[in-house]
C-alpha cells in the first residue's frame, strides 16, 4: 500500500517533469582535568591525514555577502505569488568548515547557536518546487531545528554524548555534543518587557508579510503571563512608537489591528527608536528584549548590517537582548536579519506559513523567554594519539579562536530555559586508547555574571557499533543540508540513501510532525533532481 508520502511523491515527480539501536544516549562524565586552550593554528596540510581524509580542505575565510540569483527550476504557475522565483534574496557564503589534522589543531571552540531561520527557508524554496540557493544553507539550523530528548537536569546546562561510525563515510565516525538547557516553568518566569519593531514599508504589503506579522502577534498575547508587558514601534519612511509598554491586551490588540503597509523602509530609526524605548523601560528583575519582525530589507538611512549593528552593542551590554522573526520571500534580507540576532544575543527564526508562526511564537518564543546560561561555548580537544583528523559540521559562522573560549569578554551564544543545541563532529580514529579526548563547557549566569566552566572526558565508550535513532537522524538531517548547500562532503551522497536512513530514523523515534514534514522536504529535493 502506498503512503501518502509515497503518493506525494509521485505527484510531485509528475509536476516536476511537466515544467538503530537504543539511544546510546550517554550523560558526560566529569574529567579527569579541564581540557586546555591551545593558541589557534595555521590550515593543515593534510600531508598526516590519510587520503580518504582530504576531501574537504577549503576554509570558511574570505566569506562575502552574496545575491542570490532567481532559481532555475521554474515552479508551476498555481498561486501568482508561488509561480515567481524570489529574486533580491541576500545571503552571506559562510564556506565550509576545514577537516584540521589533529597533530596541528587538536582543540576546536565554538559558541553555541539556536537559530533555525535557514531550515524554514529551504522548506519555501522547496514548496516553491526549486532548489534553495547553496549558501542560504547553514546546517546547524538544520541539526537544531528539531528538538532532542536529551534528560531533563536541574543544572544550567548539561552535556550528553554519542558517537558510531558515520552511516554515510563509513570510515569515518560520528560524535554528537548535546547539550540541554534548564527547563524554567512557567510560574518561576520572570516578567517579560518586550518590545515589537514591526516592519510596515510597502516591501510587507502582502498576506504572507504583514498579515502574517499581525496575526502572529495576536497569537502571542494568548501566551503572555499578567505582569508582562508589550510596546509596538513601526517603521517604515519614518519610525513611529505607536504603543507605549502595556499589559492592557486588548489595547494592544487594537494597535496590531491598525498596523498597514506603505512607505520606504528606515530599518535603522525604527530599531533604535525600539531600543530606547526599552531601554526607557528596563527592569533589572525581568526579561527585556526587543523583537524584530521584517523582510531585514533597509533603503533609508544606514542600511548596512555593521552601521546598525554598532548601535545594539551598548544595549547589549545592558541586557536587553534582540530577537529577529523574518517574513516573505522576494526581496528578503537573511545577512541582515541573522547578524543582528547575533550580535544583540538572540535568535533568528523565520516563519513562511501560519503554523510555524505558531511554532515560534506559541511554542517556542514565550517558551524560552527565560535565559539560562549566557556567552555559552564549547571547546573539544582531541587527543592526536586517537583521533587522526576531525571536522566540525556546521557553525562555520560560529568559530571561535581557541583562546577566546575563557575570554570572557568574547560575545557567543544564549541559552534559553529548555533550549537544546546539538553540535556533530566527524572524526578519524585510530590508536585503542579508552579516552579520545575532552569537552568542556563554559558559561556564565545571566543575573549574577558568574562564570562556570565544566570538563569532561569524551570516553571511547559512547561510541557504539550503531548509530542511535536519534543519531542516524542529526546525521541524515546534516547530510540532507550539505546535498542543499554542494558541500564536498556531500558530493557523493545519494539522496534515497539520505532518505532511507532518515525513514529508519522516524520509524524508531515516530513520526512526528516535525520528522514527517523533513521527510517530505527530502522527497520534494528528489524530484528537483
Amino acid at each position: 500500500m502506498m503512503t501518502k508520502r509515497t503518493i506525494a511523491l509521485l505527484l510531485l515527480a509528475a509536476v516536476s517533469l511537466s515544467g538503530c539501536a537504543g539511544s546510546g544516549r550517554k550523560v558526560a562524565e566529569p574529567a579527569q582535568s579541564p581540557a586546555v586552550s591551545t593558541p589557534e593554528a595555521k590550515a593543515p596540510s593534510g600531508s598526516a591525514v590519510p587520503d580518504t581524509a582530504t576531501v574537504a580542505t577549503e576554509t570558511s575565510a574570505g566569506r562575502s555577502t552574496t545575491m542570490s540569483a532567481p532559481a532555475t527550476t521554474t515552479p508551476p504557475a498555481w498561486n501568482e505569488e508561488l509561480a515567481l522565483p524570489p529574486a533580491d534574496m541576500y545571503y552571506q557564503d559562510v564556506g565550509e568548515n576545514p577537516l584540521v589534522n589533529t597533530s596541528k589543531r587538536p582543540t576546536s571552540t565554538f559558541s553555541v547557536d539556536v537559530d533555525t531561520a535557514s531550515f524554514t527557508l529551504a522548506r519555501n524554496y522547496l514548496n516553491r518546487r526549486m532548489l534553495p540557493p547553496p549558501e542560504s544553507i547553514r546546517v546547524e539550523e538544520f541539526i537544531n531545528y528539531f528538538p532532542q530528548d536529551y534528560p531533563r537536569s536541574k543544572e544550567p546546562v548539561t552535556v550528553y554524548l554519542e558517537g558510531s561510525p558515520s552511516p554515510y563515510r563509513p570510515e569515518n565516525y560520528l560524535i554528537q555534543i548535546g547539550l540541554q538547557a534548564r527547563t524554567v516553568s512557567e510560574s518561576q518566569r520572570k516578567p517579560a518587557i518586550l518590545t515589537f519593531v514591526v516592519d510596515v514599508s510597502g516591501s510587507m504589503d502582502m498576506e504572507n508579510r504583514l498579515g502574517l506579522v499581525k496575526r502572529s502577534l495576536s497569537m502571542l498575547l494568548d501566551e503572555l503571563q499578567a505582569d508582562d508587558r508589550v510596546a509596538l514601534v513601526v517603521y517604515s519612511t519614518k519610525g513611529e512608537v505607536v504603543l507605549e509598554h502595556t499589559a492592557d491586551k486588548e489595547k494592544i490588540r487594537r494597535a496590531i489591528d491598525r498596523l498597514e503597509p506603505g512607505g520606504s523602509t528606515y530599518a535603522e530609526e525604527g530599531i533604535r527608536l525600539g531600543y530606547q524605548l526599552a531601554s526607557r523601560n528596563f527592569q533589572e528583575s525581568a526579561i527585556n528584549r526587543v523583537i524584530l519582525c521584517s523582510d531585514g530589507v533597509a533603503n533609508v538611512g544606514r542600511t548596512g548590517p555593521d552601521e546598525i549593528l554598532r548601535q545594539i552593542e551598548d544595549y547589549r551590554d545592558q541586557g536587553i537582548s534582540l530577537t529577529t522573526i523574518g517574513f516573505g520571500m522576494g526581496n528578503y534580507n537573511d545577512l541582515l536579519m541573522e547578524r543582528l540576532a547575533d550580535k544583540g544575543d538572540g535568535q533568528y527564526a523565520y516563519v513562511d506559513a501560519y503554523d510555524e508562526a505558531k511554532r515560534v511564537f506559541r511554542e517556542q518564543l514565550t517558551g524560552t523567554l527565560q535565559m539560562v546560561a549566557k556567552d555559552t561555548k564549547v571547546q573539544v580537544y582531541f587527543d592526536p594519539e586517537e583521533v587522526a583528523a576531525y571536522r566540525l559540521v556546521g557553525y562555520e559562522n560560529r568559530v571561535m579562536a581557541n583562546q577566546e573560549f575563557r575570554n570572557d569578554r568574547a560575545d557567543a551564544g544564549d541559552m534559553g530555559s529548555g533550549h537544546t543545541v546539538t553540535a556533530l563532529y566527524e572524526v578519524q580514529l585510530k590508536g585503542s586508547g579508552r579516552v579520545l579526548g575532552s569537552v568542556s563547557l563554559r558559561y556564565k549566569d545571566p543575573e549574577s555574571g558568574e562564570v562556570t566552566e565544566k570538563a569532561f572526558d569524551m570516553s571511547r565508550s559512547v561510541i557504539f557499533s550503531e548509530p542511535s535513532a536519534h543519531l542516524l537522524w542529526s546525521a541524515s538531517v546534516a547530510e540532507f543540508a550539505g546535498y542543499l548547500s554542494q558541500s564536498p562532503w556531500a558530493r557523493e551522497s545519494s539522496l534515497n540513501r539520505i532518505i532511507r536512513n532518515a525513514e529508519r530514523a522516524a520509524d524508531s523515534l515516530g513520526a512526528a510532525d516535525k520528522r514527517q514534514e523533513m521527510l517530505e522536504m527530502m522527497e520534494q529535493a528528489a524530484a528537483l533532481q
